[in-house]
């Protein structure tokens, strides 16, 4: 009877300990696609704010030369 009480007590703390890990996975997880998202919204953001800011000449039908602001 005391031998099965302590695999009990083994199987429940190996499961406690199994959960902790599988929700430690899935926070590391969210963190990092959450940040994987942000960083990529800042490049993006980036890309645009400098695309804008600086001029780029660009030939219109015409044949004129257009300065994007």
């Amino acid at each position: 009877m005391a031998r099965l009480k302590g695999a009990q007590k083994a199987r429940t703390k190996c499961g406690q300990q199994a959960s902790q890990l599988w929700i430690t996975f899935w926070e590391v997880s969210i963190v990092t696609e959450s940040t994987a998202l942000l960083l990529t919204y800042f490049f993006i953001y980036l890309l645009q704010y400098f695309s804008l800011s600086s001029p780029l000449p660009t030939t219109s039908s015409t044949g004129t030369t257009l300065f994007l602001q």
